[in-house]
C-alpha cells in the first residue's frame, strides 16, 4: 500500500524506505528517458597550454599624454611656487616705483570733500522744502480722489 498524500523527504507509515516519484517521470521500465550522450576522447583532453601563466597585461596606449601632464603639472607648481616666494620683487622688476609720476597719483587720488556743519544741512533743508510746491501737490491728489470716487460710484451702480 502506497500513501501519495505525505510530503517529500518523510517516511511511509509501513516501514518501508521511502523514494518520492518525480512529477514526469518514465514508466519504470530499465529504459532511461534520456540516453547518456557519448563523447570521443580527443574532446576530453584538456589543451596543451600552460594554465599557470597569468594573462598578459595590455600595454598602456596613453603613456605620452601621462608624461606630458605630468611634466605640465610639475611647471605649474613650480611657477606657483615661484609667484608665492618671489611675488613681490617680480612686481618691482616689472613695474618699478621710480618709473610712476608723482603727477600721475595726484591725478588719481581724490580730495576728502569737507563734512557739512549742522547749520549748512539745516540751510539744504529749508531750501528744498521752500522748493516744494505744496499747491500743486493738493491739487493733483484731489484729482486721484475725483476719479477715484468716480470709479467707485460707477461700478457701484452697475453691480446688481
Amino acid at each position: 500500500m502506497e500513501n501519495n498524500n505525505l510530503p517529500n523527504g518523510t517516511a511511509p507509515t509501513n516501514g518501508q524506505p521511502f523514494s518520492p516519484k518525480p512529477i514526469n517521470s518514465a514508466p519504470m521500465n530499465n529504459t532511461p528517458v534520456n540516453p547518456v550522450p557519448v563523447i570521443p576522447e580527443s574532446e576530453l583532453k584538456l589543451p596543451q597550454e600552460n594554465f599557470g601563466d597569468a594573462a598578459p597585461v595590455p600595454e598602456e596606449k596613453s603613456g605620452i599624454w601621462t608624461v606630458l601632464l605630468l611634466v605640465l603639472l610639475v611647471l605649474l607648481l613650480g611657477v606657483l611656487t615661484v609667484v608665492v616666494i618671489w611675488g613681490e620683487e617680480i612686481i618691482d622688476m616689472v613695474l618699478p616705483a621710480s618709473e610712476l609720476n608723482s603727477a600721475d597719483m595726484e591725478d588719481t587720488t581724490l580730495a576728502p570733500t569737507p563734512e557739512p556743519t549742522p547749520e549748512e544741512d539745516m540751510a539744504a533743508m529749508e531750501t528744498e522744502l521752500e522748493s516744494i510746491d505744496f499747491e500743486a501737490m493738493d491739487a493733483e491728489l484731489n484729482a486721484i480722489e475725483a476719479e477715484l470716487d468716480a470709479e467707485a460710484s460707477s461700478t457701484a451702480t452697475t453691480t446688481p
